[in-house]
């Protein structure tokens, strides 16, 4: 049957029964929590083609893939991707997720989205599997016994993965889609445990001699804690902590009234309004500075446009403040709660084992304070004993870091049999290696792999960038690069 595209664009682009279920996919809304479309259209493409499959309570779907004939006794092999997309847009773009499809647009030898996320994470995974079992509409593509697992609501904190019942798997290989890229398959990923630090205290009405400073920083790298935990960037809510600490270590005092912050986990901006007594106002601003030179002295080359501005503050709905010993307070959680890593592989330095991230920081004139941490590993115990360290350390300063969420990391199987195919497959197509990498983003993998501890995995995804942002590009040749290698380890026999 001959293939009817949703999106002009993807006419001719190679290879072919990849694109054509790309494209099918991404027309279909699917933010996470409401994948139930794309849950009715992979359950019929299941049925048009005589697969079993079933979809739990949760919305998981989990088919059964017969092999091609030739293949029935070769290793079954779990395919596993999940079918929420995030939610960004643009501002001034008028877009709906939860019913409009993304509009896919192509320059040069890339797609990408009309001011919304594309959806290659992990449109490209449900597309592989799509495409790989396709028996209607394209080439019959050797394979032995498949499973695939198409997950909900990983986006949001891989809930989906963690409902569903893994006794129904079989394989003992299986390939995720969700890490990786073209030139580089992935042997391991973190994962997380989530707290919360939620504390009211009481505030005292401000003295009429004291004078509002509102302190800034702004201007870092920024960036998400698992891709950037070893760029030596700074964290706005970290430094802003050092520079309350810097305060009170000058032999002066503030009292912190607000304090808001924007960003992810490596924060840019953070911005905060102290109270402190007018005779000391000048000596405020000088422990203040003096503390930004050493901060700055951290991150002179890698991060050396963070930036720090200090002004008084009119603001009249600032009424209240805090006192001065739990302003302190405040300020030491916010340094010591390290946001970077923690501990990098012996092998390669680069490759970052543990890290952890101050996702949020917050202090209003009600006297709330609001703080998200997490701890992020590839090695379960790593990760359990970081995050009760760090509950001490709230705990010396009379706070409790409360844990919210947790899942498994994945670490790496150093006797994976299933690793080598990507490489051979990539040297005999290629004639170099591919590369072989330890990754530090949460997927869910670990989930699996905590459950079924012989499972024998790899990740492996189609180059893109710019995931979870309108930026997000996926590159049309090298979409054909993955995809070759994805059917030369299929076809492989042993």
């Amino acid at each position: 049957m001959e293939y009817k595209y949703k999106y002009d664009c993807l006419k001719g682009l190679e290879p072919a029964e990849f694109f054509y279920w790309f494209g099918e996919i991404t027309a279909i809304p699917r933010e996470s929590g409401n994948e139930q479309g794309m849950i009715e259209f992979i359950t019929k493409y299941a049925k048009e083609r005589g697969y079993k499959y079933d979809v739990d309570a949760s919305g998981n779907i989990f088919m059964n893939i017969p092999a091609t004939p030739g293949y029935e006794n070769q290793p079954m092999v779990l395919f596993q991707s999940h079918m929420d997309v995030v939610a960004a847009v643009d501002e001034g773009v008028e877009f709906n997720y939860a019913t409009d499809s993304i509009q896919i647009r192509k320059e040069d030898d890339a797609i990408y989205s009309c001011g919304t996320t594309l959806g290659a994470d992990n449109g490209v995974g449900i597309a592989t599997m799509l495409a790989l079992a396709d028996e209607l509409y394209g080439p019959q593509i050797p394979h032995p016994p498949l499973e695939f697992l198409f997950t909900v609501e990983e986006e949001t904190g891989l809930h989906g993965i963690r409902k569903f019942d893994c006794s129904k798997i079989k394989s003992r290989r299986m390939i995720n889609m969700d890490c990786g890229d073209s030139h580089l398959v992935c042997i391991s990923t973190a994962g997380n445990i989530a707290g919360k630090i939620e504390k009211k205290y009481e505030m005292n009405f401000l003295d009429t001699d004291k004078v509002l400073l509102e302190v800034k920083l702004f201007g870092g790298l920024g960036g998400h804690s698992g891709m950037v935990a070893n760029k030596n960037r700074a964290c706005a809510r970290n430094s802003m902590g050092e520079l309350i600490v810097g305060i009170f270590k000058s032999g002066n005092e503030a009292e912190l009234c607000f304090m808001e912050s924007a960003g992810k986990a490596v924060c840019t901006e953070v911005k905060a309004i102290i109270a402190v007594s007018a005779d000391k106002e000048d000596a405020v601003k000088q422990a203040l500075e003096k503390r930004f030179e050493l901060i700055k002295l951290i991150y002179n080359t890698y991060d050396p446009n963070l930036s720090m501005s200090i002004k008084k503050s009119d603001e009249s709905e600032i009424t209240k403040s805090l006192a001065p010993c739990e302003t302190e307070k405040i300020g030491r959680i916010l340094s010591m709660l390290r946001t970077g890593q923690h501990r990098n592989d012996t092998v390669n330095f680069a490759t970052v084992i543990s890290s952890g991230g101050i996702h949020e920081a917050l202090f209003n004139q009600s006297g709330e304070f609001s703080l998200r941490y997490s701890t992020r590993s590839s090695s379960n115990a790593d990760q359990e004993l970081m995050f009760e360290k760090y509950v001490f350390t709230a705990k010396m300063l009379d706070m409790e870091l409360e844990e919210i969420d947790r899942y498994s990391g994945w670490p790496a199987n150093e006797n994976s049999n299933f690793v080598p195919k990507f490489s051979k497959a990539y040297k005999e197509l290629y004639n170099k290696d591919i590369a072989v990498q330890k990754t530090h983003g949460c997927v869910e993998i670990g989930e699996i792999v905590i459950r079924i501890p012989d499972m024998d995995a790899a990740g492996y995804a189609p180059t893109s960038t710019g995931a979870h942002t309108t930026k997000e590009h996926l590159f049309i040749d090298e979409v054909k690069i993955y995809w070759d290698v994805i059917k030369k380890v299929m076809a492989e026999r042993e």
